[in-house]
């Protein structure tokens, strides 16, 4: 009994009050975050009103900043209803007990976690307290800082004290100012492409209690050849793939039943039994034990989160739940990139179509007025010549209105 527990009451009361108040924290966190969304998407339509007003590619730019900051902003409030339910659920006696970025904390210090897109452009953003928020604020207005190096150059990215200052003149002094000694950030990368970074503020050893992780993402929807990954090590990435295209290892069997893969020793026969091509090249890798996570969006499996443990660094219990938090924001940031890139795949389709349609148009017209003949005619003069020559129509009709083809008039 605590000094501050009343006699008649039990212990449980307090456990389930608490639990109550944790998803209610939750849901205002989301709610303030869905807020300044809106704030952001209504200052974003002003400045597109003043850049049309003005002709000012400022205010453009202004624009399209904010719609960014907006969308980060229903990342995280999406992620916060998320771990509001898991958080109810759990206090109403189902699953284990969600740890949301303060359980990263807990594990390696002050923790922040950035996703971007191509572009380097902000997806989503998470923090495990003000400091790594701060710091988080701190790269984005100053255009520097660990996690932006990380994700750049694509290389683990550690400092401390001095380093720290020197590294980044802008944005290290304002670092050390909030009390940061060191900082460690880690890329999740592709050959091609970098999803984001981790950044442990003051790190602690041993970090998430893992040696290496990969995120594998193949969408139910996409074809065997969409899937693609990121790793924080080469040989990870190499593995994580490779277990795709054979439908074996953790990272499938996560991604095709959407339950999570508990700690597993590699070394073990019931390993060898149902992962006998991959067992052996984990092992010749140094990889020890294997777990994995669902990546979950909107109710939908979009791949896993992998992760990895040897001999020196072995999987902790706590590391395949903390990870959730990491493949839940990575989700939805991959889910929104990919709806964005579909969106202007889209968009180039339709607007190519357009140019060439006019394209079409502007021949028939400079034909029909050379040849004196009606746009229909003229069209299949155009037609006529695409095919005999096998060349596309658009290619013909821009050098008729270029006037590099001109068409020979009929015999008298």
């Amino acid at each position: 009994m605590t000094a501050h527990q009343p006699a008649d009451r039990p212990a449980d009361a307090y456990t389930d009050a608490s639990h109550a108040t944790d998803a209610s924290d939750a849901w205002k966190r989301a709610a303030a975050a869905r807020e300044r969304a809106s704030r952001a998407e209504d200052s974003a339509r002003r400045h597109d009103a003043w850049a049309l007003e003005s002709g000012r590619e400022l205010h453009e730019d202004l624009a399209a900043a904010l719609r960014a900051t907006a969308a980060c902003h229903r990342s995280s409030a999406q992620l916060q209803e998320a771990f509001a339910r898991r958080m109810t659920r759990w206090a109403q006696g189902s699953g284990a007990r969600p740890r949301f970025m303060t359980g990263v904390a807990e594990a390696c210090g002050s923790a922040a976690l950035t996703l971007v897109d191509t572009g380097q452009s902000r997806l989503a953003v998470a923090a495990s307290d003000e400091l790594a928020r701060s710091a988080q604020d701190l790269e984005f207005m100053l255009g520097e800082g660990p996690i932006r190096d990380a994700t750049t150059t694509r290389r683990t990215v550690v400092a401390s004290r001095a380093v720290i200052e020197e590294r980044w003149p802008c944005c290290g002094p304002a670092l050390t100012a909030l009390g940061v000694r060191e900082v460690a950030a880690v890329p999740l990368a592709a050959s091609d492409l970098c999803l984001g970074a981790f950044a442990a503020f003051d790190p602690r050893p041993g970090l998430v209690g893992a040696r290496a992780c990969g995120v594998l993402v193949a969408p139910e929807d996409a074809g065997s050849d969409e899937a693609y990954a990121y790793a924080s090590a080469a040989g990870a990435r190499e593995l994580v793939l490779d277990a795709h295209r054979r439908g074996q290892g953790p990272g499938p069997s996560c991604r095709e039943t959407g339950d999570p893969v508990p700690r597993t020793d590699l070394r073990g026969p019931v390993a060898h039994q149902r992962w006998p091509s991959y067992v052996p090249r984990a092992l010749d890798l140094g990889y020890t034990h294997v777990a994995a996570r669902p990546l979950r969006g909107r109710e939908r499996t979009v791949g896993a989160l992998v992760l990895f443990g040897d001999e020196d660094r072995p999987l902790t219990d706590e590391a395949p739940v903390l990870g959730q938090s990491p493949a839940d924001i990575a989700a939805i940031a991959l889910l929104r990139d990919r709806e964005l890139h579909r969106s202007r795949t889209l968009a180039g389709q339709l607007e190519h179509a357009l140019t060439s349609r006019v394209t079409i148009e502007q021949a028939k017209g400079v034909l029909a007025a050379q040849r004196s003949l009606s746009l229909d005619e003229a069209f299949a003069i155009l037609r006529r010549h695409a095919r005999a020559r096998r060349r596309k129509l658009t290619v013909v009709a821009r050098e008729v209105v270029e006037g590099r083809l001109r068409f020979a008039p009929p015999p008298a």
